[in-house]
């Protein structure tokens, strides 16, 4: 057997070196069934996720501020620095509209998702307070931008926020009958120069978004320069989330089948996740963690985060939806301050790298699972969102259950790092936990079956953290022909790694392995590396 190795370094940081291990026991069908169940993609994996020179992706958030969303907003704040954010703009929804002072719902928009009786007939419903966001950048996240910013780069400052904030379609469900501050923002972010992608996340109704592109088409589609800005649109825009109105498919899909959507497999969590949320993180979305790192001695901004029975009352809302003054979310009882619900977050969480590598290809995952991303017409967008041999990447083996589901192997690490920036609201560099740094030069190999590939990361940590260093690989990350299982059992308990690929594998089979780092703090935080091996 040869032995290949690839020679990085690794820099003077303990690690620790206590295992864990990525399953527990084996997976309940062979590996050979879990791919034949898989769907294989035919269509060549050419795009790719442009992002800037920070490597950040590029991001607009619509919101009809339901509120799970005032919670994605307060929450994901803490990671803004982690994404290049171009627009903030609120939409109406099935579940939020101010009305126009002059029709009902069904003289605008009659193809309606709204059930509530007499939605027809409405000329408002459950209108949002248009200022709460701008009153949360000027006020509560202004307090904490004076410590977020000590303890990393990158945080936009209130005025910028409060510059990108627009208000949309708010007026109705499905209303799209005329241009609106938050349509011409994203319109123009859609059309400017910068070649990078443009992700735009709806958070409820798509209306702003869809007025946005009926404005391009209808300024565009008769003039010679159709073909053009056509493909600009299609080639740059990434649609995650559209629901709460009907307007993609009443006004966009035939006019854009090629506009891509991305979709992660492992949502955030919603409502009722403190009651029925993944096992491993399930103490972080319930009362006692909550008041302990997040509610409470964390200033405002984590302060007005929503909580059941939290005392909180919501402006404009029905008595129904007020969970902050009841213990009974849609019919299910919790306790005093166990987590509401963080819906929309899942369009964004996936956005933050952190070492995993989901932007360059969907078999990496994220802190989203894996993305796929697919055309208005259904049809595979030819991201690098498949593993080598063509085989779209499932779901995630659960320790728990040994079965690949929806399960998401990164969720408590999120947690914690919630926890870890929480304190960065209201600390100074010196008394907070920062991450720890992960670094590779080069992280794709090729190696011929019965190789051994050698591989290692360099490791520090900001504050002089001990650290530990695992390396594993994971079933649903793999494309393997072989029948040798023992492999998706591999661990490396410290920064360097060994990887011996089964004699039985063949050509374009491939390994994803994966390195997880962890500070040893109070607040820990958690980095990543992850290499490729593919079978020449």
């Amino acid at each position: 057997m040869k032995k290949k190795i690839i020679a990085l370094f690794l820099t003077g940081v303990m690690l620790v070196g206590t295992s864990v291990q990525a399953q527990a026991g084996r997976i309940v069908k062979p590996i050979d069934e879990q791919l034949a169940e898989r769907k294989v993609i035919t269509t060549p994996q050419e795009r790719k996720i442009r992002l800037g020179e920070d490597e950040k992706p590029r991001v607009i958030i619509t919101s009809d501020l339901e509120v799970d969303d005032m919670n994605s907003f307060i929450h994901q704040s803490l990671f803004f620095n982690e994404i290049d954010l171009a627009g903030i703009v609120v939409s109406g929804s099935f579940c939020h509209f101010t009305g126009d002072g002059e029709h009902t719902q069904g003289e605008v928009m009659d193809h309606i998702q709204n059930r509530e009786e007499g939605a027809l007939d409405m000329t408002e419903f459950r209108a949002q307070p248009l200022d709460w966001l701008s009153n949360l950048w000027n006020n509560e996240y202004a307090e904490a931008y004076e410590y977020l910013s000590q303890n990393a780069e990158g945080y936009p400052t209130p005025e910028y926020l409060t510059s990108i904030t627009k208000i949309g379609n708010v007026q109705f469900e499905g209303d799209v009958r005329e241009d609106t501050e938050g349509s011409d923002l994203i319109k123009e972010a859609i059309l400017d120069n910068d070649e990078r992608s443009l992700y735009i996340l709806s958070w409820g109704g798509f209306n702003t978004v869809a007025r946005a592109l009926l404005s391009i088409y209808d300024e565009y589609s008769e003039t010679d320069q159709w073909d053009e800005i056509y493909q600009k649109v299609c080639d740059k825009v990434l649609i995650s989330g559209n629901g709460q109105d009907f307007t993609f498919t009443d006004y966009i899909a035939d006019k854009y089948p090629d506009l891509v959507m991305a979709s992660g497999n492992c949502g955030y969590a919603g409502y009722s996740t403190a009651i029925n949320g993944q096992a491993d993180a399930l103490y972080t979305f319930q009362a006692d963690w909550l008041k302990e790192n997040i509610k409470f001695d964390h200033g405002s901004l984590m302060g007005v985060y929503k909580l059941v029975n939290d005392g909180q009352h919501l402006e404009n809302e029905e008595d129904k939806y007020q969970f902050g003054e009841t213990n009974i979310v849609y019919e299910k009882e919790y306790n005093d301050y166990d987590f509401i619900a963080e819906g929309d977050s899942s369009g964004i969480i996936g956005l933050y790298s952190c070492g995993l590598r989901g932007f360059e290809n969907g078999a990496f995952g994220s802190y989203g699972g894996r993305y796929s991303y697919y055309t208005a017409s259904g049809e595979d967008a030819g991201y690098l969102s498949t593993l080598s041999g063509g085989v779209v990447p499932g779901q995630y083996v659960n320790p728990e259950t040994n079965n690949i589901e929806k399960y998401n192997p990164y969720l408590l690490d999120f947690q914690l790092e919630w926890a870890a920036r929480a304190d960065w609201c209201v600390n100074t560099y010196e008394n907070c936990n920062h991450a720890p740094v992960v670094e590779m030069d080069e992280k794709d190999f090729t190696a011929a079956p019965g190789e051994t590939v050698s591989f290692a990361a360099a490791v520090s940590d900001p504050d002089g953290d001990d650290c530990t260093a695992t390396w594993s690989t994971e079933p649903t990350g793999c494309v393997y022909s072989g029948k040798d299982e023992t492999i998706y059992n591999w661990t490396a308990d410290s920064a360097e790694g060994s990887f011996t690929i089964p004699e039985d594998a063949a050509s374009g089979d491939c390994f994803c392995l994966t390195l997880r780092v962890q500070d040893n703090a109070d607040a820990v935080m958690t980095r990543y590396a992850q290499v490729m091996v593919t079978v020449a």
